[in-house]
């Protein structure tokens, strides 16, 4: 269901599971909402920039890696065009060709993924005073700090779609967790729900973690490597446009792909019977993927706990 709004204070009404960021130097129109529908929950409208109109588009993103710019990826991990980024006080702004070949930028914030798209030419300097503007005033990101990754995703409610991507997070069972967490160089990310399914007596298992309320986040996933489940694990791979860095592990046992100086990254390894997949937000540097590499076996220690915790749970309902 669509909604059409006079002012984006009348999303408020609506319990969204994202923040709104409003621009307050430029007025946005043709505003609406998406809610109680087949697809996601997002806000859109557009707003004016040096005469040329700009579509703005807020949602929250399930269906991949935390932050990544998912619009401007044609695959996995390569962009329709050479993905620029800069920082724009603690984010990251990306900037480059999108799926309908537009001039666009994306930013996430706090969970929120900002896309920003126009058919008219618009240089990364406009783009970046929207993505100013848009954060000049920020909301507390804390009126959602209790709403883990199933509360507020919107495929892990059952919900396909004819994508992979998103039937990947439709299909498993999501449970909210317990707050546990992951030391990564100092930087602290807590344990925000869990999907997972079993084929047989194999396991594919997706554990969300973030910071700061979404201000930074790691998705793990672990699938026993022999699993009969189409998509279990993802081809990872440089690509074009967006990794700079690829590196192999030490004794072949995975990749790590990386944007040089703060991310995204992300790093698959084999680990005894499993894949582990580790997706990496933007704002993380190589000494933390290099520090969850190290730990990984805490790590799936402290995974299997989790799911341990969540499955006793569940039994005793």
């Amino acid at each position: 269901m669509i909604k059409i709004l006079g002012s984006l204070e009348e999303a408020g009404k609506y319990r969204l599971p994202f923040l709104v960021y409003k621009p307050k130097a430029r007025e946005p129109y043709d505003i609406s909402v998406r809610i109680h529908d087949l697809k996601w929950p997002s806000i859109r409208y557009c707003l004016r920039i040096g005469g040329k109109e700009v579509r703005i588009k807020q949602f929250f993103l399930d269906w991949f890696f935390p932050g990544f710019p998912k619009s401007m990826l044609k695959d996995f991990s390569s962009g329709y065009s050479m993905i620029r980024s800069r920082e724009v006080k603690d984010y990251v702004l990306f900037l480059g060709r999108n799926y309908r070949n537009h001039d666009s930028a994306t930013i996430w914030i706090h969970g929120t993924m900002i896309e920003m798209d126009s058919s008219s030419v618009v240089s990364d300097d406009e783009y970046e005073r929207i993505a100013l503007d848009l954060i000049s005033d920020s909301p507390d990101p804390s009126v959602l700090s209790k709403f883990q990754f199933p509360d507020r995703s919107h495929f892990s409610k059952g919900y396909e779609s004819q994508w992979y991507e998103d039937n990947r997070i439709a299909r498993l069972s999501w449970r909210r967790t317990d707050r546990y967490s992951i030391d990564l160089n100092g930087r602290k990310l807590i344990s925000d729900g869990l999907g997972y399914l079993r084929v047989a007596d194999k396991i594919h298992e997706i554990f969300i973690f973030q910071e700061n309320n979404y201000h930074r986040g790691l998705w793990i996933e672990v699938t026993s490597n022999d699993i009969s489940l189409d998509h279990a694990v993802y081809d990872v791979r440089k690509g074009e446009g967006l990794f700079d860095s690829e590196i192999k592990l030490a004794d072949n046992s995975g990749t790590l792909i990386f944007r040089k100086p703060i991310g995204p990254a992300v790093v698959k390894m084999i680990v005894d019977s499993f894949v582990v997949t580790a997706g990496f937000s933007p704002g993380t540097i190589l000494e933390e993927v290099s520090a969850f590499i190290s730990r990984i076996s805490d790590i799936l220690d402290l995974l299997k706990n989790i799911n341990d915790t969540v499955r006793q749970a569940d039994a005793n309902l």
